[in-house]
């Protein structure tokens, strides 16, 4: 994910603490971190993807939307429960919890190939479905 730092300058991570929950995908990383003192201070990211095997690359241009729901973070610490260790003492009021808004998202191909692209509202409501199919 790319953000912003405090001088201007670009800055990018890599975040393996996410969750799917109620249908959205949530990050999670300490609140004491520079990068969600970023986010606050500039929730405009970027997540960039590269799945090798068909060379594929995708770009989500984003809204950080911080959450402080407990519900969330319990549900994290459940399925991970390693990460408690991460923190001193109660590990819920430390974490940075975040989803994404108002997303744009640019998938690029570089072989031939056929895939379906779907996307779906945030409220579940509706879905859309497309054929792509690269010939050069």
């Amino acid at each position: 994910m790319l953000t912003v730092d405090e001088e201007g300058y670009p800055k990018g991570r890599a975040f393996t603490s996410k969750i799917i929950y109620d249908g959205k995908l949530y990050i999670i990383t300490g609140n004491a971190k520079r990068v969600y003192k970023q986010i606050v201070s500039n929730p405009k990211v970027e997540i960039l993807a590269y799945q090798m095997k068909n060379q594929e690359y995708m770009r989500v241009d984003a809204t950080a939307v911080i959450s402080e729901d407990t519900v969330i973070k319990e549900a994290y610490l459940e399925k991970e429960p390693q990460v408690r260790g991460d923190f001193e003492g109660d590990a819920v009021p430390q974490m940075g919890l975040f989803f994404l808004k108002d997303a744009s998202v640019e998938i690029t191909a570089r072989k031939k190939g056929k895939a379906t692209v779907t996307a779906t509202t945030a409220d579940g409501g509706f879905t859309a479905s497309c054929a792509v199919t690269v010939t050069e």
